[in-house]
């Protein structure tokens, strides 16, 4: 009995005080970062990062107690076209399962995507992988710069703690 005890409470309150906020075992990253192996093998330059989830107390009237949102990101250099970049990123993340899509679009990104993917991860919703060119950038003659991403919004918990005065 202590042990379903422990393990409601860990599932419904411990998620909040992990070091991985929403993404506790890191299962929601994991399954994002997977978007790496659809880097197209020409590929310069590379910048990667990735933002885990935070929580939000919901300190003001405006704002709604939930987790923010997980994101992986690669920037990168290429000499490929772009019919090219979107059907080898297209050709990779259809193995790793992700659908083509022209749903959820968040608009945090400067320019729209090029192409968009989305694939069911446990706990997580709003996931969302795309690729976009990046515009008005001074690169060498034939060079491009793009952005592979995946994002997702860990699922809200139930009861989850609210600010405290």
């Amino acid at each position: 009995m202590f042990v379903i005890a422990l393990e409601i409470l860990y599932g419904n309150w411990g998620v909040v005080t992990g070091p991985f906020g929403g993404d506790p075992h890191v299962f929601i990253a994991n399954q994002l970062t997977q978007v790496d192996k659809a880097l197209p093998p020409d590929s310069t330059g590379l910048l990667a990062n990735w933002v885990p989830s935070e929580w939000n107390q919901a300190c003001s009237s405006s704002d709604r107690p939930g987790w923010s949102m997980e994101l992986t990101w690669l920037s990168f250099n290429t000499r490929s076209s772009d019919t090219s970049i979107i059907n080898f990123v297209s050709k990779k993340l259809k193995a790793l399962g992700w659908r083509p899509t022209n749903s959820y679009f968040d608009g945090m990104w400067q320019y729209p995507p090029a192409a968009k993917w989305t694939k069911t991860i446990p706990g997580a919703t709003k996931v969302v992988a795309f690729v976009m060119k990046e515009q008005g950038l001074t690169l060498p003659p034939g060079q491009s710069q793009w952005e592979l991403a995946a994002e997702a919004f860990p699922e809200p918990i139930v009861n989850a703690p609210s600010c405290t005065p």
